[in-house]
């Protein structure tokens, strides 16, 4: 856990609460077996919690469309998690989609995206 989970936390997964490590090794696994709807019920509630394993996942999940359509705003809120979480290729990326224009509109209140854009 690189963001602010805390050991022995709780997440809700298909509506039973369960060990975040737990959720967080399931959901890599579903990722990892292609099964991204599982996945993303697994990991998004942990990157919630503050994982940035999760997060990481979460955000190539909504930028590939992998559990559904493509969501830019979803993949550069996640993104920016990453990145306010440490994560030094995210904060590169956000950089670069600043740069580019790729930030979406609803986004750049963002407090990270506000940040960044210094």
């Amino acid at each position: 856990m690189n963001g602010p989970a805390g050991q022995g936390a709780t997440v809700s997964v298909h509506g039973a609460e369960v060990p975040l490590q737990d959720a967080l090794w399931e959901g890599t696994r579903a990722f990892k077996a292609g099964r991204y709807a599982d996945a993303l019920a697994r990991l998004e509630p942990c990157a919630r919690h503050g994982s940035l394993d999760a997060a990481r996942l979460v955000a190539r999940m909504y930028y590939a469309g992998h559990a559904g359509d493509k969501d830019p705003c979803l993949y550069v809120y996640w993104l920016a998690r990453c990145a306010e979480w440490g994560d030094p290729a995210a904060r590169s990326r956000i950089k670069r989609l600043l740069r580019e224009g790729g930030v979406p509109a609803a986004l750049q209140d963002d407090p990270y995206i506000r940040h960044a854009r210094r």
